[in-house]
């Protein structure tokens, strides 16, 4: 598996994809193209890094 974490101003989105052989090859590797879900509940020492902008609400929401 691989995962990916993009943390913007307006929540942290995840993308977890599993990797597959790619070919008859043992070297070669790819994973398919990642969906991208918000996640709100992500809690921890390494979530919500991003400082607020300036005369920016941080409670403004997600994006969409």
């Amino acid at each position: 598996m691989v995962s990916f974490t993009l943390e913007t101003r307006r929540g942290t989105w995840t993308a977890p994809s599993p990797i597959k052989p790619k070919g008859v090859s043992k070297k070669n590797r790819a994973f398919d193209e990642p969906v991208f879900r918000h996640f709100i509940e992500i809690q921890g020492r390494l979530a919500a890094l991003l400082p607020a902008k300036q005369g920016e609400d941080e409670r403004a929401g997600a994006l969409h």
